[in-house]
């Protein structure tokens, strides 16, 4: 607070980083989980990154489209440079320059700007393909309500864990349907002559278990 104090930030300034650190708070919260987590899976990523990205996601679609391969960052022409020493080679990029702390921030569409850039790197460099990252989600005892999912894409996803699952299942010649396992029966003839089922449906009972909580191990 201090530091802040000294370099006199604006009130734009001060309302600015108000708003960041509400951003910026479940990112943390996610490195820190990851970092002490044993249990790093592609289904605990694609969860946690499809919460945090419903809270950034652009209102519209008429965002800035960011080169993410460029070393330029999204907010180089807002940034105030020192002047370069006289000897300091010309470059497209001041990156051993220091950033004059005393050029006002341009905080204009600031959040806006900032929650489109990380939107879009969360994209750029962890693009998994919805259906896997969602079935895997599905099959994680932790995330497997898909509270973080539209209920037309829990439908869809669930579907598509019942073709898997019947795709897999007549690959190794099982019964179309389900498993069965006979009735017990306390008459010697009943379990000789009787050819009673019982209806075992695997992704049904998968499904009606309750999840595990996060600091269960699954």
């Amino acid at each position: 607070g201090k530091r802040l104090k000294d370099i006199n930030l604006t009130d734009d300034e001060w309302q600015a980083i108000g708003k960041l650190v509400i951003i910026l708070e479940d990112f943390a919260g996610v490195t820190e989980y990851l970092g002490g987590s044993n249990y790093t899976t592609i289904s605990l990523m694609y969860s946690l990154l499809a919460i945090i990205s419903k809270k950034i996601i652009p209102e519209n679609s008429d965002m800035e489209v960011i080169d993410l391969t460029s070393s330029n960052t999204a907010f180089d022409d807002d940034i105030g440079y020192e002047d370069a020493p006289e000897d300091e080679p010309i470059t497209q990029q001041p990156k051993h320059r220091k950033i004059n702390i005393n050029v006002p921030q341009n905080c204009f569409d600031l959040e806006k700007r900032i929650k489109t850039a990380l939107y879009q790197s969360i994209n750029h460099y962890w693009e998994v393909p919805q259906e896997q990252g969602m079935l895997a989600a599905l099959l994680d005892p932790l995330f497997k309500y898909l509270e973080f999912a539209s209920e037309m894409l829990h439908m869809r996803t669930y579907e598509q864990l019942k073709d898997a699952y019947q795709d897999m299942k007549d690959l190794t010649n099982e019964d179309q349907e389900a498993e069965f396992r006979p009735v017990s029966s306390n008459s010697l003839l009943a379990r000789i002559f009787q050819n009673n089922y019982i209806h075992v449906n695997e992704i049904t009972n998968y499904l009606t278990m309750p999840k595990i909580h996060f600091d269960d191990c699954p």
